[in-house]
């Protein structure tokens, strides 16, 4: 067996742990940045939102690319939980999108609001 062959599957998870650190990521840091947002006039809380946005983008990706290469894999004596993996890449897929969602709500309010509104 390669290398390749045993880390095929390593990424199916991708979407689900790393959409979900990007999402936590941007609700924790958001709102304590709106002070700053506020001084500064600059829109911290949207570009942290943004970053995000795309960190939740590239484990979807991730997750995307590991179900892919659990498909193209024809040796099920090799890998006996192949489908239970390609399962849970795809679950992981759909989280991303969902926490890309939340993310992409947090900063469409960025962009409404600016932080001063106390």
């Amino acid at each position: 067996m390669s290398t390749t062959e045993h880390h095929h599957g390593a990424y199916g998870g991708a979407g689900l742990f790393i959409g979900g650190f990007a999402w936590t990521m941007s609700t924790v840091l958001g709102p304590a940045f709106a002070d700053q947002t506020c001084a500064k006039r600059t829109m911290i809380s949207g570009g942290l939102a943004l970053a995000a946005l795309v960190l939740a983008a590239v484990g979807a990706l991730l997750s995307w690319r590991s179900s892919r290469l659990s498909k193209a894999i024809n040796v099920a004596p090799a890998m006996p939980g192949r489908k239970a993996r390609i399962f849970f890449a795809k679950i992981s897929i759909m989280a991303a999108g969902l926490f890309a969602l939340a993310i992409l709500y947090q900063l469409a309010a960025s962009g409404i609001f600016n932080g001063c509104e106390r």
